[in-house]
């Protein structure tokens, strides 16, 4: 008897310490619940389209219908919710002062995971024909696995720099990244593709042997793509790979975001750092297989660093002491460098550097000799710049708008400029022309959200870049201008000069043929060249340009009188009459920068082609010697204090330009009377030169 009890007592005492089974855990149930109510959503619409036989056409593609969403979505969410909330490492996010929304994010993350187990759109004829295809199973403790293992991998790195201080609200909001990524198969084919050697120069069969390697390979670099893609399956309702019906996509994101306490633009900046966490893990993959070397370092580029092994230590360093000019896109698109989860560098909106500390031996190189990224944006100019996107997004959100406040946030922009130092009426018609440009670029920093036409947020380029690049656009084309003002030059006497010389050719046509060299370094002539292609969109006026920042005059939205609508009527109506004149001068610095292109990529990739004579033959190269080495920058001065250059490169560029600087300081100026005036200068060449001109023009 005592021995019966004792066992019984054993049995007891072991089914207590035996953990449940998965199927009663909160998160199985939930799991289920979920599952189970959208299959029965699903067939519901599958039968009712059966019964009509398939017709009529809205029919032919069986779908949950809007209005079952808006009967269902807060029940499912609410079991999408209790799944996320159960799933480990989301207790270790909650210190993370975003946890809400990433709470929310998660939450219609898992609703899609559980989706994804249901077909997307289902051929109705085809059902009616050979029956239906069973939805694929729920596998509830494989998707707790799936959605512990993505949140280890996307969320390290925001939890690690948020304890050494980084803004998280202002990283994301500010980090450009993955607007073109889809989460798709076709997405992460393609980019292995292009940084993985394959014997065979056929697409196709290339594409076919990575196929195979990815689904017979047990490498830990595949088994962990493996891992991240089931995370990410139909990820956001990825219709790429799904198929997921629009109208049903468009119906989630009408109810789901509110009661999840999100934004759109929530969910589109969660999105974007999903995008960019994967994208950069992705692009510093070198090989797939262990029996086979990796890829060159310098093949896939700074990517490969950011998860170095020890072997790649050496060659990283090369790499980032290198610094070639996709390191600094890579930096501004982004605004973090990080090692292995850890921070490094966060430039900030004010482009400026927050270091934090770090043992990473890739890490300490770059801070101790940091990037130049060029000088401080003000903070006022950085609000105003999202003020003004502010005002364009509620006019394009809620027709019919009103054209006086947004046109108001302009006037605030440039006020935060050096443009603001130019008073009185003579330089009106300038401001007026440089709003028109700020409409151009802030229209072409937004676009609609997918699932809302009607909607639209910041994309394509961040405020604080673009605050960045707009700076930079003033001082190419106005430095010399502005600081020739102070000493007299009147901007209309100008106007008229260059009016009476020959237009040059189109200034988009010079950017056309003028390809950017490839693996140049950062520079100051490649810094000038995005602004020169851009100010060449910008007098290519009413046609949507494609550089960065993006240049688009279409407004698609009515004003209260219904006066602009759907096409340019409002940057017509914002041109000034003298828009003509400044884009004269606009093109005429954009011909000017071009026409010496071959010398300055020289002086940079190919110094040993830079002869004397050669810049003798072309001596308005040495009009911009921050463009050339040192030792070309010694020639031009030697060659203006002799005067062993041809006069009549300079005597062209004179003739056309009017205004010639050394740098941005205004040197000398010929006006519509061909008389040659000269400006203050303590720069020896600018001095050289205004004795030789003087000569030549006695």
């Amino acid at each position: 008897m005592i021995r019966l009890l004792f066992l019984a007592l054993l049995v007891l005492s072991l089914q207590a310490k035996t953990p449940p089974s998965h199927k009663d855990t909160p998160f199985f149930k939930a799991a289920t619940s979920l599952y189970d109510s959208l299959l029965k959503a699903q067939n519901s619409a599958l039968q009712a389209a059966l019964k009509a036989q398939c017709a009529p056409n809205d029919m032919d593609r069986v779908v949950i219908a809007p209005e079952v969403i808006a009967q269902n979505y807060k029940t499912w969410l609410t079991l999408a919710a209790a799944m996320i909330d159960h799933v480990p490492f989301m207790t270790r996010l909650k210190s993370l002062p975003l946890y809400d929304q990433i709470r929310g994010f998660e939450t219609l993350h898992a609703f899609g995971l559980v989706r994804a187990k249901i077909s997307g759109k289902m051929d109705c004829k085809k059902a009616l024909k050979h029956g239906t295809p069973p939805p694929k199973p729920l596998q509830a403790k494989q998707l707790l696995d799936d959605l512990q293992h993505n949140l280890e991998f996307y969320y390290p790195l925001l939890l690690n720099a948020f304890k050494q201080g980084l803004p998280l609200e202002s990283f994301l909001d500010n980090l450009d990244w993955g607007f073109d990524f889809t989460f798709s198969a076709k997405d992460y084919q393609r980019t292995m593709l292009g940084q993985l050697r394959f014997d065979s120069k056929d697409d196709d069969r290339n594409l076919k042997t990575l196929k195979d390697m990815l689904s017979k390979g047990n490498s830990p670099t595949i088994l962990r793509l493996k891992t991240l893609r089931a995370g990410v399956d139909n990820f956001l309702f990825n219709y790429y790979d799904y198929g997921l019906a629009w109208q049903e996509e468009k119906a989630y994101y009408q109810y789901a975001p509110q009661f999840l306490g999100l934004s759109l633009w929530d969910i589109s900046r969660w999105r974007k750092y999903y995008a960019y966490r994967f994208q950069t893990w992705l692009e510093g993959i070198r090989t797939l297989s262990p029996s086979k070397p990796p890829a060159p370092l310098d093949w896939v580029g700074f990517y490969g660093c950011l998860n170095a092994s020890k072997t790649d230590i050496p060659a990283c360093n090369a790499l980032i002491k290198q610094r070639s000019a996709f390191f600094y896109f890579f930096f501004r698109a982004t605004r973090l460098l990080a090692f292995h989860d850890q921070p490094c560098l966060y430039l900030t909106p004010q482009n400026t550097l927050q270091t934090f500390p770090s043992k990473d031996p890739l890490c300490q190189i770059l801070q101790a000799n940091p990037p130049q990224m060029g000088a401080p944006v003000p903070a006022d100019l950085i609000n105003a710049f999202y003020k003004a996107q502010e005002s364009l997004i509620t006019m394009m959100d809620t027709p019919p708008y009103a054209v006086a406040p947004f046109k108001q946030s302009l006037q605030a922009i440039l006020q935060a400029t050096p443009l603001a130092t130019l008073q009185g009426p003579k330089w009106n018609q300038l401001l007026s022309y440089e709003q028109l440009h700020l409409f151009a670029l802030l229209r072409g920093s937004v676009y609609y959200f997918r699932a809302n036409l009607n909607k639209h947020r910041p994309k394509f380029i961040s405020i604080p870049m673009l605050a960045y690049h707009y700076l930079n656009l003033i001082h190419f084309f106005y430095a010399p201008l502005i600081e020739a003002a102070k000493q007299g030059l009147d901007p209309s006497a100008y106007l008229q000069a260059i009016q009476s010389t020959q237009k040059p050719q189109n200034s988009y046509k010079e950017v056309g043929d003028c390809d950017e060299p490839t693996d140049i370094p950062e520079s100051p002539w490649l810094t000038d060249l995005s602004i020169a292609q851009v100010g060449a969109d910008l007098t290519n006026r009413y046609q949507q340009g494609n550089t960065i920042p993006m240049v688009d005059w279409e407004l698609p939205a009515h004003d209260e009188k219904h006066t602009f609508a759907f096409n340019s009527d409002l940057a017509k109506w914002l041109t000034p009459k003298s828009a003509p004149l400044w884009d004269l001068h606009y093109i005429k610095q954009v011909v000017a920068f071009f026409y010496n292109a071959d010398i300055y990529t020289d002086s940079l990739l190919h110094p040993q082609k830079l002869s004397i004579n050669r810049l003798r033959e072309s001596p308005s190269a040495c009009l911009h010697p921050k463009y050339l080495n040192s030792v070309a920058q010694e020639t031009c001065l030697d060659i203006f204090q002799q005067r062993t250059y041809d006069p009549k490169d300079l005597q062209q560029a004179l003739q056309s330009m009017r205004l010639l600087s050394i740098d941005e300081s205004p040197c000398v100026y010929l006006d519509s009377q061909n008389k040659l005036q000269t400006f203050k200068s303590s720069n020896p060449l600018c001095h050289a030169l205004q004795t030789n001109l003087t000569k030549d023009t006695q």
